[in-house]
């Protein structure tokens, strides 16, 4: 049986923190690369901007570790 990727996060695809707040000035997206182990996170707010925003990688581990203290 193949399984179909229903969420963002399952399709390798950014997606937004719901930490994030609605008036957007506290937006953080994150993207779970389907076929790398590494978890980026950017500034949704400079996602447009020329050469992209910066990008903060994260092991695995290290991404566990951040939010389970949050």
């Amino acid at each position: 049986m193949v399984m179909t990727p229903t969420t963002a996060r399952d399709r390798g695809e950014w997606f937004k923190s719901r930490r994030s707040g609605n008036n957007g000035t506290d937006c953080v997206e994150a993207r779970y690369p389907v076929d790398g182990d590494d978890i980026l996170v950017r500034d949704s707010k400079m996602r447009d901007e020329p050469g992209g925003p910066e990008l903060v990688t994260f092991s695995r581990g290290a991404w566990g570790a951040f939010i389970s203290d949050l």
